[in-house]
């Protein structure tokens, strides 16, 4: 029960903070340091794994990923598909097969599976 109290908060602020993704992108877009600031800080933070790099580079040019680890667990594959869909219609240029590849990524990463993958000795 409570962990889907926090699933459920979790997706609510990802999605509180997905809608302001057109004023985040006006405001960073024309501020090529925050942007710059903002790949340098996930290529150092992201973990390893294919698709990391082109991850940061698709997401930080509207927003920094320092809230990604709160999903750590929660989300499963067709959710992150949901998410990076919902993110290339805010703008996010990333054709089909990198909207796999970064959907790859998250999942592998911060996906249910995941999760249960760090909790096995």
């Amino acid at each position: 029960m409570r962990s889907d109290f926090r699933f459920m908060l979790a997706t609510l602020l990802w999605f509180a903070d997905a809608g302001n993704a057109q004023t985040t992108q006006a405001v960073v877009a024309t501020d090529p340091q925050a942007v710059k600031a903002n790949l340098q800080k996930a290529l150092q933070d992201l973990p390893e794994g294919p698709g990391k790099v082109l991850t940061a580079v698709a997401c930080t040019r509207c927003h920094n990923l320092a809230g990604l680890t709160a999903y750590n667990g929660y989300w499963n594959r067709v959710q992150w598909l949901a998410m990076v869909e919902n993110m290339v219609k805010h703008g996010a240029a990333l054709d089909a097969s990198q909207i796999t590849a970064v959907t790859d990524y998250l999942n592998d990463t911060y996906g249910r599976r995941s999760l249960q993958s760090q909790q096995t000795p």
